[in-house]
């Protein structure tokens, strides 16, 4: 296409907030890829935010638009005329056929996105890692506060994308349908890799398991835990990782301490890219039982370094072919037994495990960039 230049905008999070996960990494994955075929790729980033897209150098702007607003206030109300004008500024220095793609359905990326639109008809296309399921679903777990927030975000953008006729990336198609949004003609699917792929077979088969993502209320960290003491129960010696950052309050050592797991539960915290394969490699499972994904790149990436995952059922994992790893999101009983199950069933484990392999096999970057790359062809042909 001739039309080659993009602009990604990442208005709220990004690499010194909340923004460290599977999606910004996904994004900065595609410019690099976009950059290594010549496009002019830019990015448009809060100024909190100190690595996100630093890559691209004096293409990457910075706006300061008043967003160091604390908690939830400084969330939803901003300075919408200070915003305006610094992206005002901005698009006079992008070429003006750019395509506007939103990191994430945020407040202030969905309004940056409907400023661009409205002011400067710009083209655009609003990127969501997944759709919020409803606030009722599992509040207490995942977070009552939280729930509501993030469905009501989820809200905002889909009702931006419907109204104005946008375009939007959704990891998952069956996402939107079971959540109940019909957005058909405007939905294009956000296919996921790794960086690099490399089957790792398993070996030996150990009572370890890993977890890695945020341990926060949404990812199932508490389920998981309780769970665990219905795993120790039949095999003492089990052991459990859970690996990522932790901004809670203590409250998950504190779990551990009452339900006597000190022995059988290690919390690292974030650690580098390194010692985390190196922790995922001496596991024989992925315990993951989330309640909202997208993708889960974390996932992927487990299957790919020999381990078999047990997860919540949700619409994000149908690329995985194997109902026998998924568990009814909310029971923790069942979810201990699978993995009690699979833990003394090595070769089943190992055999879904290359099935589960295979499955994502397709999942190469150069598919994903394509796919990706295809679908923006198509919405905005030169």
């Amino acid at each position: 296409m001739k039309n080659k230049s993009i602009v990604f905008m990442q208005l709220t999070g990004a690499k010194t907030s909340t923004g460290t996960g599977g999606g910004l990494i996904f994004q900065e994955r595609l410019a690099k890829m976009l950059l290594q075929r010549g496009w002019s790729v830019y990015a448009i980033t809060n100024s909190s935010d100190l690595y996100g897209f630093s890559f691209l150098g004096e293409k990457r702007f910075s706006v300061n638009f008043g967003s160091d607003k604390p908690g939830i206030y400084g969330f939803f109300f901003f300075n919408r005329k200070k915003l305006a004008l610094q992206l005002s500024e901005f698009a006079s220095k992008i070429p003006p056929e750019a395509i506007y793609v939103t990191v994430d359905p945020f407040p202030k990326d969905i309004f940056g996105a409907r400023f661009l639109l409205n002011a400067f008809r710009k083209k655009i296309v609003v990127t969501m890692h997944h759709i919020t399921p409803s606030p009722l679903f599992h509040p207490v777990r995942r977070g009552i506060i939280r729930s509501i927030v993030a469905w009501l975000i989820s809200v905002n953008a889909i009702l931006f994308v419907k109204l104005n006729q946008v375009p939007v990336f959704l990891d998952n198609k069956r996402i939107a349908k079971c959540a109940g949004w019909n957005l058909e003609g405007l939905l294009m699917e956000m296919p996921s890799s790794l960086e690099k792929y490399v089957l790792i077979k398993p070996t030996n088969f150990k009572n370890v398991a890993c977890f890695v993502g945020r341990l926060a209320a949404n990812k199932g960290v508490a389920d998981l835990i309780s769970a665990w003491k219905i795993v120790v129960r039949k095999l003492p010696d089990a052991k459990l990782i859970l690996i990522g950052h932790y901004y809670g309050n203590g409250k998950y050592q504190k779990l551990i301490r009452k339900l006597s797991l000190g022995s059988n539960i290690v919390i690292t915290g974030y650690v580098q890219e390194d010692e985390k394969r190196k922790l995922l490699e001496s596991a024989s499972l992925f315990t993951f039982p989330s309640y909202e994904e997208g993708w889960a790149l974390a996932v992927m990436e487990a299957v790919n370094l020999g381990l078999l995952p047990i997860l919540y059922e949700l619409p994000a994992y149908d690329y995985l072919c194997s109902r026998e790893i998924k568990v009814r999101a909310g029971d923790i009983k069942g979810f201990a037994e699978r993995i009690i199950y699979f833990f003394e069933h090595p070769d089943l484990s190992r055999s879904i495990l290359y099935q589960l392999q295979n499955c994502i096999s397709r999942f190469t970057d150069d598919y994903v960039f394509n796919t990706w790359l295809k679908q923006i062809s198509e919405r905005y042909p030169d």
